[in-house]
């Protein structure tokens, strides 16, 4: 699990409540994978949105064709994708993520969590943090994970054992 991009050994959490929602399945996988996804939540201490339907912020897309979703979701949808290099849109394994998220600082000020190292200089914002050693006083989350699968790949896979690989994708901020 790798730390938030712009805070070196920090890592990211979700702050908001978890609310799962799958595509590309039928309602009744999607409901079991939904289910699963949120019982990890639970069982890992992340927030959970217990209104029924609730505004989805972990969003899976079950799809033949990755890419061209991937491709469709950016075009419409490019907030989602503001964490991460536009060169990065592009699918290289067959479960892929990407994640939204905000740094809070020492003194209250959000912003959105980006990679800064590959920007040009002076081109993110600055966080003050006020901490020492032990505590940085900057806290990362997570608010919204966009996971896609391509469906060729999950051929044969239970329905608990993509739950659970499903989760801990939308839970971790994962490579």
């Amino acid at each position: 699990m790798p730390p938030s991009y712009s805070l070196e050994g920090q890592f990211t959490k979700w702050k908001l409540p978890v609310c799962p929602r799958v595509l590309g399945l039928t309602p009744a996988a999607a409901y079991v994978v939904e289910r699963r996804i949120r019982e990890v939540a639970g069982q890992v201490g992340a927030p959970l949105d217990r209104r029924d339907p609730c505004p989805p912020n972990i969003r899976v897309f079950v799809t033949t064709e990755p890419q061209e979703t991937l491709d469709a979701i950016a075009a419409q949808e490019i907030l989602l994708f503001e964490g991460s290099p536009l060169r990065e849109l592009k699918l290289r394994y067959p479960v892929q993520s990407w994640y939204l998220g905000y740094i809070t600082d020492f003194w209250g000020n959000r912003q959105i969590d980006v990679d800064c190292y590959l920007e040009p200089p002076n081109s993110c914002g600055r966080t003050v943090s006020l901490g020492n050693r032990l505590r940085t006083g900057v806290k990362p989350e997570i608010t919204i994970a966009t996971i896609l699968v391509d469906a060729a790949a999950i051929k044969g896979m239970t329905l608990g054992s993509l739950g659970d690989y499903l989760a801990l994708m939308a839970l971790a901020k994962t490579p």
